[in-house]
């Protein structure tokens, strides 16, 4: 029997880190990029370099707001974005746009914007427009990364919550990538890339490694265990990288999963859910066939649910989110070696013996904006396993 208790802080204050009760000073950076950033260039809308446009960055969900110059050229960035859904304004010389667009996890996205005047009614081409008052919107989606020499595939919220699965194991999806297969087995879960092993391939959650460094499985939780190494309610979304990833990850030499944790927003926002499968919707093994046993008992259920929103409006956010899995598989035991000698010494052993098996996944998350240039993460993870 394994009894295994698995817990872990992580908070982010300023340019300090603490891990298990230590704190660790690190210089400012995005470490396993879990932020994003967006460049681009502003024009007029006669087509010259809007030079000295102000443009501004604001978080739809938590209305963060950050703000550039565009320098002589009209070229401007944002780094450091969490991601999520901004709005960009820019303006000058009387002219505006404002554009909507989705920013992903590890992205360096690319974003144009072309002023147009206050009583201008159209804009340039784009993915959509629309009118509000004096202002003009366009929808621009999810940015599109075009110069960048990682191989990566992005795994939206979208996908977590609408493609089919077996066991809510958020990794399940890195299949998505090309190359990237998942290994779907009951007590040795995990995935691998290309030829590599297992052993190749490391996860980052908000920056913090799961690498697996005692044993072969790659990511810890995963090799002897029928459990998940995390819980899927709180992934926002990740990134699969499987080639010419930079030298900011580490332990790895194959594929390279790195996601970040939701957290609360100025809107309530949760979700709940429960999954139900035994024995009816399994298939009675070839040996059981041939021995005319009856089918072991194989009952799961699993569920979860998960609450974020506002403490303080604009200023402080929670998440919580929690998960279960409870399974019950039995098992058909019969000697090999069938002598009177050793059903007389084991036989009390035969029969068929459930094996019974619980996890509990625990996360939650305070998120404080005190100004625009700061923002402050305090997260708790918890995983509690009991299996015989």
């Amino acid at each position: 029997m394994t009894n295994t208790k698995i817990g872990a802080i992580r908070a982010a204050l300023a340019c300090a880190t603490m891990l298990a009760g230590g704190i660790v000073a690190v210089a400012p950076s995005a470490a396993q990029t879990t932020t994003s950033a967006v460049r681009g260039r502003v024009t007029t809308a006669a087509g010259q370099p809007a030079a000295g446009a102000t443009v501004t960055a604001t978080s739809t969900g938590t209305n963060r707001r950050l703000t550039t110059t565009a320098d002589a050229a009209g070229n401007f960035s944002f780094s450091g974005l969490v991601p999520g859904e901004y709005r960009f304004e820019a303006s000058a010389g009387g002219e505006a746009v404002a554009t909507r667009a989705t920013v992903a996890v590890g992205r360096v996205g690319t974003l144009n914007l072309t002023l147009a005047a206050a009583s201008a009614e159209t804009v340039a081409p784009g993915p959509a427009t629309e009118s509000n008052g004096d202002e003009i919107v366009v929808t621009a989606g999810t940015l599109v990364e075009s110069r960048t020499s990682e191989v990566a595939t992005n795994i939206s919220q979208q996908q977590i919550r609408s493609l089919p699965q077996t066991d809510r194991n958020f990794l399940s999806f890195a299949a998505l990538a090309p190359g990237v297969q998942y290994i779907d087995s009951e007590t040795n879960k995990g995935i691998q890339s290309g030829a590599s092993t297992r052993a190749g391939v490391n996860v980052f959650i908000d920056g913090v490694s799961l690498k697996n460094n005692v044993l072969d499985g790659g990511i810890a939780g995963q090799q002897d265990s029928r459990g998940n190494p995390f819980g899927q309610l709180a992934v926002q979304e990740f990134r699969v990288l499987t080639q010419n990833y930079k030298a900011e990850y580490e332990q790895a030499s194959a594929a390279i999963v790195t996601a970040i944790t939701k957290s609360g927003t100025n809107e309530f926002h949760g979700e709940a859910f429960g999954a139900y499968t035994d024995r009816s919707l399994s298939a009675k093994s070839i040996l059981d066939k041939r021995a005319g046993r009856p089918e072991p008992v194989f009952e799961r259920k699993q569920y979860g649910v998960s609450l974020g929103g506002p403490i303080i409006k604009d200023k402080l956010f929670f998440f919580g989110a929690y998960e279960g899995n409870d399974q019950d598989r039995a098992f058909n035991v019969e000697l090999g070696n069938r002598t009177p000698e050793n059903i007389a010494a084991f036989g009390q052993f035969e029969g068929s013996f459930v094996s019974p098996f619980r996890a509990d996944l625990y996360f939650g998350k305070l998120t404080f904006t005190p100004d625009d240039a700061q923002t402050f993460d305090l997260s708790y993870n918890k995983r509690i396993e009991t299996d015989i």
